[in-house]
């Protein structure tokens, strides 16, 4: 989205404060979260209900579960994704991003990447790289368009129900990683305890994300994808329970989703990378947010959270590239007249007037980007939106 640089009169919150919280010790992959002792593993659909999912998710802001064979998933699946986010054409591609080009080029073209993984699919010969990692999103426009054509393209878990409310954006991840030379070409995952590590194709730093849902989820439907997880102890997650403490000797977890597995994660609780394993298979997932009715005031106050949530969704935006400290200078409208940043109501920056020095050696007032609170390397930079933006949205609800 793109920022408007004009004067605005801002009131700012204090962001800045520690907040500390008590860590309890685990056994391996098992923590005492809200309600006793809970587990990290893998957990089998068909052994659980709706209530107990939900309910172990809530403990510890992290599921991960294995779906039964009638959630779509494969290379069936994956071909009608594929073929549906190409006839959208270029409003399904507007927010294509490269994370991971493994020194490889001719990945900025969205369309022709995914025309040769569908031929690859099919069993052509292609000529493409071997490796690399990007993403895209749709917004809720287009992701509806893509449902309505291809329904089986993107199906929704059935145990989530359709009284919890989902935002209407689609993000998708896609990637290869069928060499022999992975170790040259990518950087290995920080401070992991597994020796293989190192042929993985990372995608973003570890970071946390600045969201309102209550979790979002992420359906593997082709290959594999690593996850590194460890809890951010300043989420607000954690205010009511200790956030859990990993077993001795580990930093992360490291969760290996297969096809067909689902993980659902509150992004804000846990700061979180991920990377592809080697093999010839595709690697390719969908993810969407979730709004837990008992956690935005009911059914009809998450449906709208969800809503809003879809209008200032953080697409194309920047992210830090090396931690930032607080009241560091981001950008100014010297740098990037036409910066894009995402929107949060709970933003790590802000839009303000800042002095910089010209090249000449003047001082100069200008429009900038401040950050507000330190954000690690990873994180998206948001600001909160404008009154312009909120009252828009007002006329769209009102439509």
């Amino acid at each position: 989205m793109h920022i408007t640089w004009k004067r605005l009169r801002l009131v700012c919150r204090d962001n800045l404060g520690p907040c500390t919280t008590k860590q309890i010790s685990t056994a391996d992959r098992t923590v005492m979260g809200r309600a006793g002792e809970v587990t990290f593993d893998r957990v089998e659909l068909a052994e659980e209900t709706a209530e107990s999912l939900l309910d172990r998710f809530c403990k510890t802001r992290l599921l991960w579960l294995r779906l039964d064979e009638s959630t779509s998933h494969g290379t069936d699946a994956l071909l009608g994704l594929l073929r549906a986010v190409a006839r959208g054409g270029e409003p399904a591609t507007r927010e294509w991003s490269v994370e991971n080009a493994a020194r490889a080029k001719g990945l900025d073209d969205a369309l022709e990447v995914i025309e040769k993984l569908t031929r690859r699919l099919q069993g052509k010969t292609v000529d493409m790289p071997s490796q690399f990692y990007c993403s895209t999103v749709l917004g809720s426009e287009v992701a509806a368009k893509l449902k309505e054509a291809a329904p089986t393209a993107v199906s929704e878990p059935g145990f989530l129900g359709r009284s919890l409310p989902q935002g209407g954006c689609i993000w998708i991840f896609m990637g290869l990683n069928d060499t022999g030379t992975a170790k040259q070409n990518n950087k290995r995952p920080a401070e992991t305890n597994e020796a293989d590590d190192g042929e993985n194709l990372a995608g973003r730093p570890e970071h946390t994300d600045s969201v309102a849902c209550s979790g979002t989820y992420h359906h593997q439907i082709s290959g594999e994808k690593i996850w590194y997880l460890r809890p951010c102890v300043d989420a607000s997650a954690w205010e009511d329970s200790p956030a859990p403490l990993l077993p001795s000797g580990r930093r992360r977890l490291r969760l290996h989703c297969e096809e067909n597995d689902l993980l659902l994660i509150d992004t804000r609780a846990w700061w979180h990378e991920t990377a592809l394993p080697r093999g010839s298979r595709p690697s390719v997932s969908y993810a969407r947010e979730f709004f837990l009715p008992d956690e935005h005031g009911g059914e009809e106050n998450a449906a709208a959270a969800a809503e809003r949530a879809d209008r200032f969704t953080n697409v194309d935006a920047m992210y830090a590239e090396r931690p930032i400290s607080a009241g560091d200078i981001v950008v100014t409208e010297l740098d990037d007249p036409t910066c894009e940043a995402g929107r949060s109501d709970d933003p790590n920056c802000v839009l303000c007037d800042v002095e910089v020095e010209t090249k000449r050696g003047e001082v100069r007032s200008v429009m900038g980007i401040v950050a507000v609170r330190d954000i690690p390397a990873g994180d998206f930079i948001t600001i909160a939106p404008s009154d312009s933006e909120e009252d828009e949205g007002d006329e769209d609800d009102e439509g």
